[in-house]
């Protein structure tokens, strides 16, 4: 029998393919989708096959043998989206699925289920003549997830660094002198374009520069306009276009998938669908918001480590009582001809979400309203102060566009609170990365604090995909 800690065993597989249920290799021919009896009978098969040649198969090679199984038949076996594109690395659910019945067989078997030692971070060599990950090659994978161009070195044609900061100096006196409103000029947007290679260096300069720093260079970054450029320069996705039409049509089949089973979840949920639909979510614009909050209940995720709920009437009260400071001190501002009503509307309602609701560090989307159902305006805020602020005319999926989009165009990771509920929404899965942080936690072999390994995909996002797929099918027919 082959050692149980190599690999090698793998290439000398056969999978039973004429095993397969009749009703699964029709599916295989015709290109379908594998009916889920059909696919945990599989996995039953295969990981019989594997056991004769290793009792324990490590993950490793369970990624080797899902990804056999995905290649030759990917319609059939592979992860994708309901667009037909590729989830992450297209085999993940599959290798969990054998994973989990690798160590169901091997529950009682303790012989089978002994571990190899693994060393700690402080005992890689990261000398030039080992083979191991450096740290700063790890922390690349993380950063540059889902990107396409997120480290730019050529300059655009007939552009130097000289020109390009030439270029910074006009754009900051034109934001000094007219504000964000500027974003809308034609050579705003043509520098802005110009200059995004000197934008993601600074973003990805190490040591990193903060929120603040990086607004005070690039002011008009921070507007729903150019952030969303950004995000197309680096993804090559339409952020607004693209989230937008998710949260309506993958909301309604969300929305459908728990309002049509309700005595199966909580109270929590139970409330929440019965909320949604006394108020006609699926009628009016609130589905986006409904989808996302129904997320974070299945997830068990608090909302405020998404949203931040500002009380439209506290703020007013607020708003007022710096109105009245404000009168003090205008004739004061008239002096030094400073245009105090221009810099009053761009920063009264920021200043009291600032100074009234002792904002995060990690990003928040700000609703303001009675509650986030009704929430009519939003603001998005990282660092524990706001940094984009929503035109009165923009919807949520606008809002939610933006605080999305931060996450890549600031180059931040995640917060692990609403880790799940992020990696739902987003639809960029590249083989190997991910937004979401290592999970700190305590060992229970040896009592130490360790960080847990980082999966491509989030699974509990691949498992509510599975059931909603599942739901689907077994609804349809």
């Amino acid at each position: 029998m082959y050692n149980h800690y190599s690999s090698s065993w793998v290439s000398h597989l056969q999978i039973p393919w004429e095993r397969f249920p009749l009703r699964l290799s029709h599916a295989i021919t015709r290109g379908d989708r594998a009916h889920p009896e059909d696919r945990r009978s599989m996995i039953r098969i295969v990981v019989e096959a594997m056991q004769v040649l290793c009792r324990n198969p490590k993950r490793a090679s369970c990624e080797e043998v899902a990804k056999i199984i995905v290649n030759r038949y990917p319609q059939t076996f592979a992860d994708f989206t309901e667009k037909g594109e590729r989830l992450g690395c297209g085999h993940y659910s599959l290798l969990r699925s054998i994973k989990s019945r690798v160590e169901h067989v091997n529950r009682d078997n303790t012989t089978h289920r002994l571990r190899q030692t693994k060393r700690t971070r402080n005992e890689e060599d990261y000398s030039p003549n080992s083979n191991a990950t450096s740290p700063k090659k790890v922390r690349c994978l993380v950063d540059s997830y889902g990107c396409i161009n997120w480290q730019p070195v050529e300059l655009p044609e007939g552009e130097t660094p000289a020109s390009l900061e030439e270029k910074k100096h006009i754009l900051l006196t034109i934001f000094n002198s007219e504000g964000p409103g500027a974003v809308e000029r034609p050579d705003v947007h043509d520098f802005m374009c110009l200059i995004y290679i000197s934008q993601h260096q600074l973003i990805n300069s190490c040591p990193s520069l903060s929120v603040a720093e990086i607004q005070e260079q690039w002011p008009f970054l921070f507007t729903r306009k150019d952030l969303s450029n950004h995000f197309y320069k680096l993804t090559g996705i339409d952020i607004s276009e693209r989230l937008g039409q998710a949260l309506i049509t993958k909301g309604r089949r969300i929305i459908n998938y728990f309002s049509s089973q309700k005595l199966k979840w909580n109270l929590g949920i139970r409330t929440l669908i019965q909320q949604i639909e006394s108020e006609g979510v699926l009628t009016n614009n609130k589905v986006g918001t409904a989808t996302i909050l129904l997320m974070m209940k299945y997830y068990k995720e608090d909302e405020d480590s998404l949203f931040v709920l500002a009380d439209v009437s506290f703020l007013h009260t607020a708003l007022c009582l710096m109105l009245l400071l404000a009168v003090l001190f205008l004739f004061c501002f008239l002096l030094h001809k400073m245009s105090w009503s221009f810099f009053w509307q761009e920063t009264s309602t920021r200043m009291s979400l600032e100074a009234e609701s002792n904002l995060p560090i990690t990003p928040r989307l700000i609703m303001l309203g009675q509650s986030s159902m009704t929430a009519t305006c939003w603001m998005v805020s990282a660092e524990g102060r706001g940094i984009v602020e929503m035109d009165k005319e923009n919807t949520f999926a606008d809002a939610m566009s933006v605080f999305f989009g931060s996450f890549y165009v600031l180059n931040l990771e995640y917060q692990e609170s609403a880790c799940a509920t992020l990696e739902l929404i987003q639809r960029i899965n590249p083989e190997e990365g991910t937004k979401c942080t290592s999970k700190v936690g305590t060992s229970r072999r040896t009592g130490t604090t360790v960080k847990q390994k980082v999966v491509h995909i989030n699974p509990h996002v691949t498992t509510f995909l599975q059931r909603l797929t599942e739901f689907e099918w077994r609804t349809s027919n």
